[in-house]
């Protein structure tokens, strides 16, 4: 399953995202820490603004799991017997 092609490009594309993401996370976690920046909430409209963009995180990640029964017709590597 490693060998296959359209595996290692999701796992690629997937791992970057991921390391660019915790980079990120770090960096703006050691800012609030060294008082260089400040977590301001939004109120209402803030918890608005991440409950969509959770749903949106989730819908991605949904999308991304049912890539291989999209690409690969609902077989998940299942062997086809007659």
């Amino acid at each position: 399953m490693i060998s296959d092609g359209m595996f290692l490009a999701i796992l690629c594309i997937s791992a970057v995202v991921s390391l660019i993401t915790i980079f990120y996370i770090v960096i703006s976690t050691n800012e609030i820490v060294c008082r260089q920046r400040y977590f301001k909430g939004g109120g209402f409209k803030g918890l608005i603004n991440f409950v969509l963009s959770l749903a949106f995180m989730g819908s991605i990640g949904y999308c991304l799991y049912n890539v291989p029964e999209i690409l690969f017709l609902g077989h998940h590597g299942t062997v086809w017997r007659r």
